[in-house]
């Protein structure tokens, strides 16, 4: 199925069930069993839908990671979890400091879909590109808080 021939739902509903059920439940089995150890009918059957309803969603398994990844790093800019504003302080060692526990706590959290996904990054050119694309909002802060602190010492 060509990547335009994949539905995109209109119906609340069915915007729910892509959205919610299959992408969440699909991170969720990749974090627990690895990516490459997960297949859509696993997805399927652990949503609670049927192996048709993924492939009427996604092209295949990687288009529910990469839209699981968009969805948890937009959720995270939402949240502002990696955000000079989340350090409380406007003093850039702390910001590092409190940004490295973030980045470990993500780790330990989840070693194995972390680790995978750091390989991923070598052979996976849109896994690259959102993490790169999230490093960089990330990395973009820490020169403006510089300059705040040299202004503002």
């Amino acid at each position: 199925m060509a990547r335009s021939d994949i539905y995109k739902p209109k119906q609340k509903r069915s915007i729910e069930k892509k959205n919610h059920i299959i992408i969440e439940t699909g991170i969720e089995l990749m974090t627990e069993k690895g990516y490459h150890h997960t297949t859509t009918d696993d997805i399927a059957a652990a949503a609670g839908v049927s192996t048709g309803i993924i492939y009427r969603y996604f092209k295949d398994k990687h288009d529910i990671l990469i839209d699981g990844l968009r969805f948890y790093f937009k959720k995270m800019e939402q949240e502002q979890y990696f955000s000079v504003k989340t350090a409380n302080s406007d003093n850039i060692e702390i910001f590092a400091e409190n940004l490295l526990a973030r980045f470990l706590a993500i780790h330990l959290d989840h070693r194995d879909i972390h680790e995978e996904l750091e390989a991923m990054r070598h052979s996976d050119s849109e896994v690259a590109a959102l993490y790169d694309k999230t490093e960089a909002a990330i990395i973009l802060q820490i020169p403006l808080m510089t300059i705040c602190n040299l202004l503002y010492p």
